[in-house]
């Protein structure tokens, strides 16, 4: 896989799936909604990344570094969108540097685009996912291995609890989550909100795979979120992810947006 010549890097990517049974998101799509290739990479038909750009007067970092196109931080602005093709399941990642990006783009393809026609979001049914993981805390693929970080968990009845986080190295393995969670997860009287999930393709004997780690945020709501490194090698953990949760049937379709989700602590 090449490496990426960001702009964006070392910052979380804001990711949302959409799957469609066409062949509605091909370069000619994308071209047409503002997105100019860069460059792309195919892992062996199984997904494609494409490094894009798109250019807009909206300032959507304040920060010190300089996104306009003539260097002088002023309109016009250019920025990093990744945009992931998973050939087999025809579900198509857009990844943003910034959230008021990925709102506007979302948006835009909804209200001018009207993409629904064509299709639906893609959530992860979290409850399901950690109930996979609950006798092997870490899995071990081909390409991919992973255990969960942080657990964001709801009790279902309770008035007195509304919030309950755990994290760490493992939280899953603690004494702590299987005395008192664990059987709570299995009975549906707890609901998994959202996790972190660290990845690692360090296993893989794959050359066509580098050798990388990432954190992936995840929330009930189909918002997916990863820390991008300086080479943004590592964003090859996401479509690997969504293959793996693909094969546990923890992905599903809905038409609600994501986007009316994501909270500024997001």
């Amino acid at each position: 896989m090449a490496y990426f010549d960001l702009q964006s890097h070392q910052r979380y990517f804001h990711i949302i799936a959409f799957k469609t049974d066409s062949t509605l998101f091909d370069n000619k799509f994308l071209k047409k909604v503002g997105l100019n290739l860069i460059s792309e990479d195919e892992i062996e038909q199984r997904f494609s990344i494409k490094h894009m750009s798109t250019i807009s007067n909206i300032p959507y970092y304040r920060g010190e570094k300089d996104y306009s196109v003539n260097g002088d931080n002023i309109a016009p602005y250019k920025y990093d969108i990744i945009v992931i093709n998973l050939h087999d399941t025809r579900t198509t990642l857009f990844c943003f540097p910034f959230k008021a990006l990925t709102k506007f783009f979302i948006n835009d393809l909804l209200h001018k685009n009207n993409i629904l026609s064509e299709g639906n979001f893609v959530r992860t049914d979290l409850d399901n996912l950690i109930k996979n993981n609950h006798d092997h805390t870490d899995y071990l693929g081909e390409d991919l291995s992973y255990f969960f970080s942080s657990v964001n968990l709801t009790l279902m009845g309770d008035s007195l609890v509304s919030l309950i986080k755990l994290e760490g190295d493992k939280p899953l393995d603690s004494t702590l989550y299987k005395s008192v969670f664990k059987e709570k997860i299995e009975s549906d009287k707890c609901k998994l909100e959202r996790c972190s999930i660290k990845c690692s393709t360090s296993i893989s004997k794959n050359e066509k795979i580098p050798k990388t780690k990432s954190s992936i945020h995840i929330d009930k709501f189909g918002n997916y979120k990863l820390y991008m490194h300086s080479n943004g090698k590592n964003i090859i953990t996401i479509p690997l992810l969504f293959e793996h949760i693909n094969e546990l049937s923890c992905l599903y379709e809905s038409p609600g947006n994501p986007v009316l989700k994501l909270k500024e602590e997001d």
